[in-house]
């Protein structure tokens, strides 16, 4: 593809005739940066031009959506653009770029835009669709590995109330009631990355200590289809009342170490 700014010219382009993406990267916009965009546009003009393709007698945006949405707004007229020929343009490169030199993509549209193009534009091949939007392996893989994991998880990273670390760890918990417990408990105390991390390998450990001490494989005839011994489920239960039923509807509950040590110490002494 020719480098931007080689082919490409300069011009005033009616907002009628210009087309909003057929595969925009965005699907929801923060809409008090929108509106401080209009008013922006609205006193300065649009100080950087849309990168449009011409199409016929029409264009359609590369790269600018977030201004022609804000000019539409404000009902601008006309609006300033670089005008590249059809097949002249690497869009998809052009698109990565102009989300990370402004607002931020929003994580869950990227994995869904990342999924549209590895379907859509590049037959399921993964480094296919790393040239094509010019992105290292382990960054869209990490897209894309977002849509294979709790809906929930996902739908929260979206409304930015999770960050994406967050919710990798949340994904690496397989029992789905566990899972949303601590959705639940990262958004109510914004919890960190780090946090559920811990959460995840507390769980394991005491999943550990779940089988008697000593217990083998061979002794519990329990193996998983490839011949290693399955981890007994670990069923969670009411401090209070003991029961584990609606393990979805319990809380985390947070102690401090050492009021958890006075708290074993009575309990041993009683």
């Amino acid at each position: 593809m020719a480098a931007p700014g080689r082919v490409a010219e300069y011009a005033m382009v009616s907002r009628v005739l210009i087309d909003e993406p057929e595969l925009a990267a965005r699907s929801t916009f923060d809409e008090q940066k929108l509106l401080e965009l209009a008013e922006s546009i609205k006193e300065m003009g649009i100080i950087e031009p849309l990168i449009v393709e011409r199409q016929g007698a029409r264009y359609r945006i590369v790269a600018g959506h977030r201004r022609y949405i804000a000019a539409t707004m404000i009902a601008l007229l006309d609006l300033p653009c670089l005008v590249y020929e059809a097949g002249r343009v690497d869009i998809e490169a052009v698109k990565e770029h102009e989300n990370a030199e402004r607002e931020d993509l929003n994580a869950r549209d990227q994995a869904r835009h990342f999924a549209r193009l590895l379907e859509g534009r590049c037959g399921g091949d993964v480094d296919s669709l790393c040239r094509l939007v010019r992105r290292r392996r382990e960054y869209v893989e990490g897209r894309l590995l977002l849509l294979r994991g709790d809906e929930s998880v996902l739908e929260a990273l979206g409304q930015s109330k999770i960050s994406m670390a967050v919710a990798h760890e949340l994904n690496r918990q397989q029992d789905q009631g566990i899972r949303r417990m601590w959705l639940d408990a990262a958004l109510k105390g914004g919890a960190t990355s780090a946090m559920v991390r811990q959460w995840r390998l507390d769980r394991e450990r005491m999943l550990a200590l779940i089988a008697p001490a000593g217990e083998s494989a061979c002794s519990t005839g329990s193996t998983g289809s490839d011949g290693a011994a399955e981890v007994p489920p670990y069923v969670m239960a009411c401090f209070w009342c003991g029961d584990s039923d609606e393990p979805h509807a319990m809380q985390l509950v947070y102690v401090h170490t050492r009021c958890r040590k006075i708290m074993e110490r009575r309990e041993g002494g009683a």
